[in-house]
């Protein structure tokens, strides 16, 4: 019997620890079938390593190969330094003119800091990816930062997200 994972696919752990904290997005390297009662394992790349998972420990997420491509395309767009990496300067620029005001040099950084995992003080586009599409983002979230990077209807990003119901577009 086949498993629903594909090579490439994006997927999230189900689980948690040290290593794959929650929410973060892994990519499948393999499946290996293993003898008639063993069961399978999916091989699986997150940022800081890779582990072998049953199927039944993950979940699948909907973003294929070229989402991911627009999505590091869009956020390079506001890279202004070339650097690979948004500063906090970079995505306040981005998200304090948003219409209506945008947010304040404090939100931003509230933001800044949940987006930006391993504290370094620079936001990589796995980071971002991993924020944007993981688990622990409000429907209000993925619409704040849908709107400041231009992301709409991109990988279930949509304003059907968000708390108000805009479909004058």
């Amino acid at each position: 019997e086949k498993v629903a994972f594909q090579r490439d696919d994006r997927v999230q752990w189900t689980g948690a620890d040290d290593d794959i904290p929650q929410g973060h997005i892994g990519q499948v390297m393999g499946v290996k079938y293993i003898g008639s009662n063993a069961g399978k394992r999916l091989y699986i790349r997150f940022p800081n390593g890779a582990w072998a998972f049953k199927p039944k420990d993950l979940k699948v997420i909907n973003l294929d190969n070229d989402a991911v491509n627009e999505l590091k395309a869009t956020f390079k767009r506001f890279d202004k330094n070339g650097d690979g990496k948004l500063s906090l300067e970079e995505m306040s620029a981005v998200l304090g003119n948003l219409g209506g005001g945008g947010l304040s040099d404090d939100e931003c950084k509230q933001l800044f800091d949940a987006l930006d995992k391993d504290g370094n003080g620079k936001l990589t586009a796995d980071e971002f990816i991993d924020y944007v599409f993981g688990t622990e983002v409000s429907g209000s979230q993925k619409k704040l930062l849908s709107d400041g990077f231009g992301l709409s209807g991109m990988a279930g990003i949509n304003d059907d997200d968000s708390e108000e119901d805009d479909d004058d577009d």
